[in-house]
């Protein structure tokens, strides 16, 4: 590389000037070519790598675009499934909750109606239990003789004489038995139990009808009944006042043995016999 500054020295010693000129001239248009030489390779250098830089970019611009698209779509479906699967599972949740329900409801129902069932029958029982033993009572008093006639007095008002007056016992009914006025066709009965008020028995004054259907109807009604024993004592019985309405009033009810109403009939007898 040398080798023209060494002939241009050279030249220039020996004093040929214009070969030393000649040389350094051609020597800068060589290392001029050269330069411009190593300046378009530096260029073109440069433009393959900027273009190969560009490639390696823009091909991995299109995979990253390929690959967020793959990875969108991966996504969505992903997306998808998971919506489909919550979806299934929220509507096996929610028919399993639905026949849940269902088959509670259904046991609800059954438990219900053996609860009912069985509340039936103790209420039937209980009723029937009660029902014997009322009859076991009322059959007692009619076979002691106890209460083989009921007096009732001091019943005020227009239905007086129909209130007022000696009952006599009717064997024919026994449970719950019945008496009868040997005059004016009005009787002391028990009204059935689901004609009485609230539920429970009462002594009824009325006629024979009322009598035959056990209905709570009449001249003078009670307001309650003990099985088993007669009306006795001060009594409180409702009165009907003729207007159409009631008065309360404590009727003086007394019971009158076997013994008793035999006496009284046989000196009756004797007084009409002396008559």
């Amino acid at each position: 590389r040398n080798w023209p500054a060494q002939i241009a020295a050279k030249a220039w010693l020996e004093g040929r000037f214009w070969a030393a000129a000649d040389i350094q001239r051609r020597y800068r248009g060589v290392n001029a070519r050269r330069r411009a030489g190593s300046l378009r390779s530096a260029a073109a250098l440069a433009r393959g790598l900027a273009a190969v830089a560009l490639w390696q970019r823009a091909f991995r611009n299109r995979r990253g675009a390929y690959e967020g698209a793959s990875r969108r779509k991966r996504a969505a479906a992903a997306f998808a499934s998971e919506t489909l699967l919550a979806d299934a599972r929220r509507e096996g949740i929610r028919r399993r909750k639905a026949e849940e329900a269902r088959q509670r409801k259904k046991d609800a129902a059954r438990v219900s109606r053996q609860a009912r069932h069985v509340i039936l029958e103790d209420k039937k029982r209980a009723q029937t239990a009660a029902k014997n033993a009322a009859a076991a009572l009322w059959e007692a008093l009619v076979a002691s003789g106890a209460a083989a006639a009921v007096e009732v007095r001091s019943a005020r008002g227009p239905r007086a004489d129909r209130v007022n007056g000696l009952f006599r016992a009717d064997r024919a009914a026994a449970d719950p038995p019945s008496f009868s006025r040997e005059f004016g066709g009005a009787f002391l009965f028990v009204a059935r139990d689901d004609d009485a008020t609230n539920g429970l028995p009462v002594w009824v004054i009325g006629d024979e009808r009322a009598k035959d259907g056990r209905e709570k109807r009449g001249w003078a009604t009670s307001a309650d009944v003990q099985v088993g024993l007669p009306p006795r004592g001060p009594w409180a019985f409702n009165v009907a006042d003729g207007r159409g309405g009631v008065e309360r009033q404590w009727l003086d009810c007394a019971a009158v043995a076997i013994d008793e109403l035999r006496c009284r009939d046989a000196i009756s007898a004797a007084a009409r016999a002396a008559d």
